[in-house]
């Protein structure tokens, strides 16, 4: 879910292996972010989680507020930013996904 910026409140469904986000509208999280790469970082499907990665953007993506340069596991309820547009991180199934 997105908690600022121009899309707040837009939740998104990680669906495939990776879930890129950036100003790219071919991303599969665009966003309107002056200061965020057109492929800025992913959200890739581990083994055992959801990890973030950046993908050498400019002006970096934030995790509890620091500059992450590495793989950092996603834990339900962290909380990630690019730019002013800040991302909350919920590890549950989709709807309809229950048990599956």
């Amino acid at each position: 879910m997105i908690t600022t910026g121009t899309r707040r409140e837009a939740e998104f469904v990680l669906r495939g292996e990776e879930t890129t986000i950036g100003r790219d509208p071919a991303a599969d999280v665009p966003i309107d972010e002056p200061s965020a790469s057109r492929r800025h970082a992913v959200i890739v499907r581990g083994r055992d989680g959801f990890y973030l990665r950046d993908l050498g953007s400019t002006n970096g993506t934030y995790l509890f507020g620091l500059l992450h340069d590495e793989d950092k596991r996603l834990m339900e309820g962290d909380r990630f930013r690019i730019g002013r547009t800040e991302f909350l991180f919920h590890d549950r199934p989709a709807e309809g996904q229950e048990g599956s």
